[in-house]
């Protein structure tokens, strides 16, 4: 079967039901095509495989079709139809682990370490009903929108050809008639390439995916520990990374539970069969019943409290609150109120109750709860963006000497939360049109190594804020010199010299103001002109100033004294006494008395 079967087209229905969209993958298996299930009108991933695998699928699809977690990508129905063997599968739209690290290398501390754990806790939930995944790598890693992880293709990982000429290629030995080879080499663990895998492989394969999400590239031979690799690695990580890497499986990590308790996690608790939806619901009503019955048993109120803690978590803290305050030694109880009060965001008081907890209890589970409530509290505050409180939960994590695990990923919380803050400073100044203090608060935003597409996005708005200004500073010298207010051009041009335009810009403004100054001058020039004609010795003081500001002193002196000579009395020669001093109204040439400091004016 191939893509060349016009059976497999965009547009082509299967068995009445499956619309085909478009092909998303291919290999050894067969196709994978997202289609529309038009009887329930949903998304979901077909994979098709060959008629002559038909009993392998049938298998395969009724083993897969006991995992249901959230982490693994669900498997929904098998077409059995020798014509279209497939399976239906959930269709999870998003990109592959391989797609993310191609994009950007390696990955930060705590996403690495988010994508790991839920890997492991997908194989924790596997491992407990018997299937092995053998084929962890990058491309079965799927990352929703949401940020969902989830593991694919268990069980029907197999070799696509690529695969197979690399095995070849590696001159594995043959194997015996109960054995086989399935997965990539480069994430297999040792015994899996000699066909004795178990739980230990998958683990083993988790250890290589973790380096190279943390280092960027495989280990392979001699390989240097993942923190000499990359320094922001915490110690505590490195080692754990490790610790899945050993070639020997006795020596490596047990079980998936093992490595998330390595990676500071809690346990999956997944390989223990959890009661189905209808057995909770009966047991929750039957609770009710009993607690209408007789509202003060505190042993009903304790049960139905924990059954309803991530359910309704305000409903479980009312009832759970009496019994553990009741009965300090109840540290369930207590530990159930704790988890209520996180689910509604009150995290102060779930801290302060889990370190009552750990107190009294003293053992190293209440003390990783509390750790756990120590970071949870962190990563809140972080996303509320209460910068200081953050710092104080990070603060006690590590007076706590908590796991690397946890220390860096509140430490990358609130990074992320220092970064959100000084990005909307910088935006904040843009806003109100401040382009100093936005650069100012960038070079703060860059101290923290932000996504360079973020200080690139903020770079350009405050260019475009810069080309904005340099526009209203080249309107405002053009408007003020057209209408001859060469003082406003000027403060016009001043402003966009700080503002460093391009040479031509402010050449042009430049000229602008010459040509309206000198247009200026021309103009008091003429009325001076008029104004000595006349004698009016106030209208041309009050020119000799304006021709002051325009640049021009040296003219200002010269029609100073052209001035003055125009007001002096016919005597001649300026008097000493107040009979000879004389003040000209504009435009009358009759001389009045003026007051003895006039003849000071007139000297300037």
């Amino acid at each position: 079967m191939g893509s060349e079967d016009p059976a497999y087209r965009p547009g082509a229905v299967i068995q009445g039901r499956y619309e085909l969209r478009r092909r998303i993958g291919a290999g050894a298996f067969g196709e994978v095509w997202v289609a529309t299930d038009s009887a329930l009108r949903r998304s979901v991933a077909l994979k098709f495989t060959s008629p002559h695998k038909l009993p392998q699928l049938q298998a395969e699809a009724a083993l897969l079709a006991q995992l249901r977690h959230p982490n693994v990508v669900q498997v929904h129905d098998v077409l059995l139809d020798p014509t279209c063997p497939a399976l239906i599968m959930e269709y999870v739209e998003g990109a592959s682990l391989r797609g993310l690290l191609q994009e950007r290398g390696s990955l930060s501390e705590g996403e690495a370490l988010r994508i790991a754990t839920a890997i492991l806790r997908a194989l924790a939930h596997a491992h407990g009903k018997g299937i092995l995944h053998r084929d962890i790598k990058p491309e079965n890693v799927l990352i929703e929108s949401n940020g969902t992880v989830k593991l694919g293709d268990f069980g029907l990982g197999k070799r696509t050809a690529a695969e197979i000429s690399l095995l070849t290629s590696r001159s594995i030995p043959p194997k015996g008639a109960g054995t086989s080879v399935a997965g990539t080499l480069a994430y297999m663990a040792p015994e899996q390439q000699d066909g004795h895998e178990d739980e230990r492989s998958d683990i083993y394969s988790v250890g290589v995916l973790l380096y190279e999400m943390l280092v960027g590239v495989r280990p392979r031979g001699r390989f240097p520990e993942p923190r000499e690799a990359n320094p922001a690695v915490g110690a505590a990580l490195s080692d754990a990374v490790l610790g899945a890497l050993d070639g020997r499986p006795e020596a490596r990590y047990q079980s998936a539970d093992e490595m998330l308790l390595a990676l500071g996690a809690r346990p999956s608790r997944e390989s223990v069969e959890a009661p189905s939806q209808a057995d909770q619901d009966e047991r929750i009503a039957h609770l009710r019943r009993l607690l209408l019955i007789n509202p003060e048993d505190m042993r009903v109120s304790r049960e139905l409290g924990l059954c309803l803690q991530t359910r309704n978590p305000r409903e479980a803290e009312v009832l759970l609150r009496p019994v553990a305050e009741g009965d300090p030694d109840d540290l369930v109880a207590a530990g159930a109120l704790a988890t209520c009060l996180v689910a509604q965001g009150r995290h102060e008081e779930s801290v302060a109750l889990r370190k009552s907890v750990a107190s009294r209890a003293g053992s190293p589970e209440a003390v990783g709860e509390l750790m756990q409530a120590l970071a949870d509290a962190a990563n809140a505050s972080a996303r509320e963006g209460d910068l200081a409180r953050a710092k104080g939960w990070l603060e006690e994590l590590r007076a706590l000497d908590a796991p690397e695990s946890l220390v860096q990923g509140a430490a990358g919380a609130l990074r992320e939360a220092y970064i959100r803050h000084a990005s909307e400073q910088v935006r904040s100044a843009l806003r109100s049109g401040d382009r100093a203090e936005a650069e100012s608060r960038l070079r703060l935003l860059v101290e923290l190594q932000p996504e360079a597409d973020l200080v690139d996005e903020l770079r350009a708005e405050i260019q475009q804020l810069r080309e904005e200004q340099i526009e209203r500073a080249v309107a405002v010298v053009e408007e003020a010199a057209e209408g001859g207010d060469i003082g406003t051009a000027e403060s016009g041009l001043r402003a966009l010299r700080k503002l460093r335009p391009r040479a031509e810009i402010l050449a042009a403004a430049e000229e602008t103001i010459g040509r309206a100054r000198s247009a200026r001058v021309t103009e008091v020039v003429s009325l001076l002109e008029a104004a000595i004609g006349e004698g009016g010795i106030e209208e041309g003081e009050r020119l000799l100033d304006v021709l002051k500001e325009l640049g021009r002193s040296d003219q200002a002196v010269i029609y100073r004294d052209r001035l003055t000579g125009s007001c002096r009395p016919a005597g001649g020669g300026r008097g000493r006494g107040a009979a000879g001093r004389r003040r000209y109204g504009p435009g009358t040439g009759e001389g009045v008395a003026g007051p003895p400091s006039a003849p000071g004016l007139l000297d300037g």
